[in-house]
């Protein structure tokens, strides 16, 4: 995007997506007036300022704790980027985890005002972010995806449906909602998560779900419905032996069936 500035006077400009954080501003002198930095000397300053943020923000990055879940534990963390002030990172933490069937997890935002989603897309294709509807006259008009942007999906994950939290917004946004979002994983298997606002740049994840091996499907299981067939088939069985052993003392006894 190019603008050429024609009056002089200070101009504040800013990303509408990532404001207040992404923000700048142009003073532009008379024309002949000596600048206060020559373009090349600006642009290097430019650039060690950058890398001086992003040195700040790996710094703090390592120093972010990892969610500690105890063993035998059935519900998980993870974190949703990280608190710092000027960048935000782009991933999730920890990006690859591994659970029993039935266990939940919670994502949490941490993320100050940067926006993310948890979207498990169960083979499905990615919903697209926004929606273009072209017009007759003029420029077309884009609109964010509604499946992007609101919950999609109940709190129970098994593997066959699409589940997205919608849009989180950060911890400091003066916008409602939720801050974390949970998932239960009902069937085994290995699911990436991703955030559609970011994957692009890589904030994407694994979670593999392990079988559990007390509650097999098909098994008897105290209480449950399929003790009652196994005592249906028990108790048919029984019977069956119960009858064969009458009539072999009936055989026995010079009786025979008429």
């Amino acid at each position: 995007y190019k603008l050429t500035f024609t009056k002089a006077g200070t101009y504040n400009y800013l990303c509408t997506v990532h404001a207040p954080v992404m923000a700048g501003t142009i003073v532009v002198q008379d024309a002949g007036s000596a600048l206060p930095m020559a373009p090349d000397a600006a642009l290097a300053a430019g650039k060690a300022k950058l890398a001086q943020d992003i040195a700040g923000a790996e710094g703090a990055v390592a120093q972010l704790p990892k969610p500690q879940d105890p063993d035998g534990a059935t519900t998980h963390n993870v974190y949703i980027s990280a608190p710092l002030p000027i960048v935000d990172y782009m991933r999730f933490t920890p990006d690859k985890l591994t659970i029993h069937q039935g266990d939940t997890v919670i994502w949490t935002q941490k993320s100050l005002g940067t926006p993310h989603t948890v979207t498990l897309p169960a083979g499905a294709e990615e919903p697209e972010l926004e929606v273009v509807q072209p017009q007759q006259n003029g420029p077309p008009r884009i609109f964010v995806n509604s499946i992007a942007f609101f919950k999609q999906g109940n709190n129970v994950f098994n593997g066959e449906e699409l589940r997205n939290s919608g849009f989180i917004f950060g911890t400091q946004a003066p916008v409602p909602g939720p801050r974390t979002y949970q998932l239960t994983f009902t069937k085994p298997g290995t699911y990436e998560f991703y955030c559609i606002l970011h994957d692009n740049m890589g904030q994407k994840g694994y979670i593999t779900v392990l079988a559990d091996e007390g509650n097999v499907p098909g098994m008897p299981t105290t209480g449950g419905s399929d003790s009652f067939g196994f005592t249906f088939a028990g108790l048919v069985l029984a019977m069956g032996m119960l009858l064969a052993g009458l009539m072999v003392r009936l055989r026995r006894a010079g009786i025979r069936r008429g």
